[in-house]
């Protein structure tokens, strides 16, 4: 993690806050990685929780 991730990490969880959703320290963390670096993030539980502008996700489905 550098200061580019973790400033763009505060700016998530502050911009999710103003919406009435709690983005919790890791996982902003993990957010801001993904989108600083152009990547695609693969989801397994709750993708819900990343329901972030820019961010593009896979979902994993772990059920048959």
């Amino acid at each position: 993690m550098d200061t580019d991730i973790g400033r763009r990490a505060g700016q998530l969880i502050r911009q999710q806050r103003t919406k009435g959703h709690t983005l919790s320290i890791p996982d902003a963390i993990i957010a801001a990685t993904a989108l600083q670096h152009g990547l695609t993030l693969v989801i397994t539980f709750n993708p819900r929780d990343f329901g972030l502008p820019g961010l593009q996700l896979y979902p994993l489905d772990l059920l048959p």
